[in-house]
């Protein structure tokens, strides 16, 4: 028997009712789970008073206003989602049950921008240390000092102090504005609180990558403010395609997974298919989403056209024509710090030139030579080109990453003795443009015709650059010439050296923003799957799987893309049927059928003493 649920309410089906159940594996494809329209008769008592709000119907765009609507068929639930009400007439509705990533695909399909979220408020206090010295996820934002290009001022204002009778350092806070600056899985996970999901695993926090902020100047402590024009699905888009991830829904507990494809499949467990009455080579799709993979791709980031990044990333043009050397790996390869291992190597005669571009063979990074500090023997060099083009051979297409490493440049905080300001110390931090802030409307119209051709709608807020950096508490700063302290810096690179200061963070993990590190890290190390030799099988199996599990069908594994069943009033209606790829994976947990209480149990959708159980 066919059971349909809306908000708790067992609807009455039509006599003829059928349907096709498509479920859809997210690794894949950006659907998930779905269903094909249902239509309803309201010629009954029970449709006509579940449906009697239709007359405001209006009131379903707040996402609130969504009810629950749960397929089962047989004792299994087929579909665990929201009802979309997509027409109506006198006599009858039609609805479709979105489920899982497509149920998140529905709510922040419309171009709901973040903005209009219901997100936190944090107002942080004057030198609270917690938000300076502790991390995430201690601490889901950080107070670390970012300057306002547009005005010039720096706001969360640390200044470094010695109290007068005490050997020890204390940061003190300067000036008056202190905004929060999240953590990017602390924002991740309140835009998806903000949606009705909770956040419960997400596999980038197990890496460098942990300690990313959103750097912003945006003069707010509302979270929702902070990105202005981003919708919800541009910026988890955005996410998923800079780490190579993808989110995973569980429709039933609303929560998601964060899963980084390369390891989608890490401790999976085998489903093994029964009673399969036909396998069939299928037809491939040449727009196969995943066929266009990371790690076939150019990757680049989105820059911006300035001198800052032009350093940081060269013009393409220059950086095939500027002249290049190589500094060899045997060059002292025993020397682990990359600073000693510049300054003795533009320390040798002959490798002081100014027009070319070095590349340390042993680490691929680069850097050009500036002059010499009078400190004696030590040079002044610049490492360049850090975030460069991931660019492989034969690729056809180019990724453009939106969300990029924030400029650092020079400005003065200071330091303390006793409670006197002493002189200020230049320290490389972030510079961000005012991007939202300012009100383009604000000035009264004195021409219509002109202003309505400029005029800008708060629903139609234009995009931003999202600027990332790390944060990992306190780092240590040193001017070569007085002495050594610390401060509360971001940094997108391991090591930042400049002039005759350097700073770096005090961590061993090599946390930066450059793509080779992405590339390592997320890009690369995909699954051995075949999208070229898909196969569709036809099968009685009585269980309703997981498409994500990896499957196992005539002794040969597989992942599936899809799965497709039929259900009619009394029940499901024959075979279903599932498109699968080859895969070669490294061996896995394995059966799992358990014979319990007389009856099969098949990981979380069984029979036992009569009562459904789904967990």
């Amino acid at each position: 028997m066919t059971e349909l649920f809306i908000d708790g309410v067992s609807v009455v089906l039509p006599k003829d009712f059928s349907i096709q159940v498509k479920r859809e594996n997210s690794f894949i494809t950006k659907n998930g789970e779905y269903t094909y329209d249902i239509t309803l008769q309201l010629t009954n008592p029970t449709n006509a008073t579940l449906y009697k709000h239709l007359y405001r119907l209006n009131s379903i765009q707040k996402i609130e206003s969504k009810r629950s609507a749960i397929l089962v068929a047989d004792n299994r639930v087929y579909c665990n989602g929201t009802e979309i009400i997509t027409g109506w007439t006198e006599s009858s509705v039609s609805i479709q049950i979105a489920s899982g990533n497509s149920e998140l695909n529905y709510f922040i399909g419309s171009d709901l921008l973040i903005s209009f979220l219901d997100m936190k408020t944090t107002v942080p206090k004057r030198g609270d240390m917690d938000y300076i010295t502790k991390t995430y996820p201690e601490v889901d934002y950080c107070l670390a000092p970012v300057v306002n290009r547009t005005t010039g001022y720096c706001i969360n204002q640390w200044a470094y102090g010695k109290p007068a009778l005490e050997d020890t350092y204390t940061l003190q806070a300067d000036g008056q504005y202190w905004f929060p600056q999240p953590y990017l899985w602390a924002f991740v996970k309140e835009v998806m609180r903000a949606i009705g999901y909770e956040l419960q695993i997400n596999q980038i926090e197990n890496t460098v990558f942990k300690n990313l902020i959103i750097c912003h100047v945006v003069e707010t402590y509302k979270w929702n403010e902070i990105l202005p024009g981003w919708s919800v699905k541009d910026f988890f888009e955005e996410i998923e395609k800079m780490f190579n991830a993808v989110f995973v829904v569980d429709n039933r507990k609303r929560t998601a997974r964060l899963m980084i494809k390369p390891s989608y499949y890490a401790d999976v467990e085998v489903a093994h298919v029964l009673h399969v009455e036909d396998a069939y080579e299928a037809e491939i799709e040449e727009d196969n989403e995943a066929v266009d993979a990371m790690s076939s791709t150019n990757v680049k980031y989105q820059m911006p056209d300035s001198g800052y990044y032009r350093m940081r990333c060269f013009p393409d043009d220059f950086s095939k024509n500027v002249k290049r050397d190589v500094i060899p790996i045997d060059f002292e390869p025993d020397v682990t710090d990359q600073m000693q291992r510049m300054n003795d190597w533009f320390r040798g005669n002959g490798f002081q030139k100014h027009d070319i571009v070095y590349t340390d063979a042993l680490t691929g990074r680069e850097f050009v030579y500036k002059g010499r500090t009078f400190n004696e023997g030590w040079s002044v060099f610049e490492p360049v080109n850090e975030f460069k083009p991931l660019e492989r051979e034969n690729a056809e297409n180019t990724v453009e990453l939106e969300m990029i490493p924030v400029e650092l440049a020079f400005s003065d905080l200071y330091s303390y003795v006793g409670n006197d300001k002493n002189r200020p110390i230049k320290i490389m931090i972030p510079v961000v443009d005012e991007n939202g802030t300012s009100d383009e409307n604000g000035e009264s119209i004195t021409n219509v015709l002109e202003q309505v051709e400029t005029w800008t709608s708060k629903e139609s807020q234009s995009k931003e650059t999202i600027y990332l950096a790390f944060y990992i508490g306190l780092v240590t700063y040193e001017p070569l010439t007085s002495g050594r302290y610390d401060f509360p810096l971001p940094f997108t690179d391991l090591y930042t050296w400049t002039q005759s200061y350097k700073y770096w963070p005090t961590n061993d993990i090599g946390a930066t923003l450059a793509l080779t590190t992405l590339d390592k890290l997320f890009y690369e190390g995909g699954y051995d799957i075949d999208f070229d030799k898909a196969i569709k099988i036809r099968s009685f199996d009585p269980n309703v799987y997981d498409v994500r599990l990896v499957f196992e069908i005539n002794n040969k594994r597989y992942i599936c893309k899809e799965m497709e069943f039929t259900l009619d009033a009394y029940g499901r209606k024959g075979a279903w049927t599932g498109t699968f790829y080859p895969i070669n994976i490294a061996d896995v947990p394995g059966v799992h059928w358990i014979l319990e209480n007389g009856r099969w149990r098949d990981f979380g959708v069984w029979l036992d003493d009569g009562k459904y159980i789904d967990v």
